[in-house]
């Protein structure tokens, strides 16, 4: 629930995370050029001071930025992404699979990010290690969860073409995104930065078999 407690200034946020952790709306404007005065919504931080301390100190690496869901009239879908990215010569995506049931995955051609400041791992981590951390600082677990895929293409675009810097490099990582074909079960979405391209699959996982994929948590937002 939103209360004056968890909301924090991106001034401040800045001080805390410290600007390597940390993308401020001007920086994620060079990026995605858009009006600044038809942005709202980006003058607080949906979390407070004590969770960012938490979350920015050594050997917790987070990062913090903001997320935009359109472009003037274009949704910054993953394919979105891929296009503009392409039109302007970076070369960061390998293709997607040439799947009929993934080529019309949502997650590709729908989805977005929600117009808002995210708090996410900057590593891929497992699942063991997101619920150690939590509960040695008191947090609920439940609060820490895989975000849509659009979210980690974003994010790593964002902080590879503003700081230069490549993310989430450890491991597989597994998404919120998932869809059924007609001969299996419901599938779960992946993704792969490891060859420094955004690379996309889906995979099916075995009965408690979650732990095979990495986990780059994102934190719920008014999480205390």
């Amino acid at each position: 629930m939103e209360t004056a407690k968890n909301l924090t200034t991106p001034e401040a946020a800045l001080k805390i995370m410290g600007s390597e952790n940390f993308i401020s709306l001007d920086e994620a404007l060079k990026v995605f050029p858009y009006k600044k005065d038809g942005l709202t919504g980006y003058d607080t931080v949906p979390f407070s001071k004590e969770l960012l301390y938490h979350c920015s100190e050594e050997g917790r690496p987070f990062i913090l930025f903001p997320a935009f869901c359109k472009l003037g009239n274009v949704s910054l879908t993953i394919n979105c992404l891929h296009d503009l990215l392409n039109y302007s010569h970076y070369d960061l995506f390998h293709p997607f699979p040439r799947d009929p049931v993934m080529q019309k995955s949502s997650f590709i051609y729908r989805a977005t990010c929600e117009p808002r400041w995210y708090l996410i791992s900057k590593k891929v981590m497992e699942v063991d290690e997101v619920k150690q951390f939590c509960a040695s600082n008191e947090l609920s677990y439940k609060n820490f969860k895989a975000a849509p895929a659009v979210v980690y293409v974003y994010a790593w675009i964002l902080f590879k073409l503003a700081k230069k810097r490549t993310l989430f490099l450890e491991n597989l990582l597994y998404c919120q995104d998932n869809y059924s074909d007609r001969k299996n079960a419901p599938t779960m979405v992946y993704l792969s930065f490891k060859s420094g391209k955004v690379a996309a699959g889906y995979w099916f996982p075995k009965k408690g078999g979650i732990n095979e994929l990495g986990i780059v948590p994102s934190v719920d937002q008014y999480t205390e």
